[in-house]
């Protein structure tokens, strides 16, 4: 790949797990608002709709903290790594929200890679120079910022 060069690629999304991780989130300085959209009998249109039973499981952006989130690529993870291990990996920065390790949907088994998302900008940041090129289970992972 050349620097600067975009490169098209593809990756599964399960829905439902993109709108409760990314429901309230700020893109753009735009606040996140998902919901469900039913497709309705002529071509173009749609309705919105909230009555799915999986809907009604997403909290809505009032019900979550204001507080933006700052997510971190971590690249290169053992097979060994779970939500957990990466989680304890970078609990030294008090900010840390949450981490997950990325898994193929029908075997479930790791993709090598996975996020870490922080309250603070700082602790993002300072995870980013703090970790990469850091040993975990026997691999050298590496870490860089995701922009909004």
């Amino acid at each position: 790949m050349l620097q600067g060069q975009l490169v098209p690629a593809y990756g599964f999304v399960n829905a439902q797990a993109a709108m409760t991780y990314l429901q309230g989130c700020v893109y753009s300085g735009h606040r996140l608002v998902l919901n469900w959209v039913k497709n309705t009998s002529s071509l173009g249109t749609s309705s919105h709709s909230t009555g799915s039973p999986l809907a009604s499981s997403v909290a809505s952006p009032a019900s979550r903290s204001d507080t933006c989130l700052y997510s971190v690529f971590v690249g290169d993870l053992s097979l060994e790594i779970d939500d957990g291990l990466l989680a304890q990996a970078f609990s030294q920065f008090t900010s840390l929200y949450d981490a997950r390790v990325i898994r193929d949907p029908k075997t479930q088994i790791s993709r090598g890679f996975g996020f870490v998302r922080f309250k603070s900008e700082a602790d993002a940041m300072e995870s980013i120079v703090a970790m990469s090129g850091q040993w975990l289970h026997g691999r050298l992972i590496r870490t860089c910022l995701l922009m909004n």
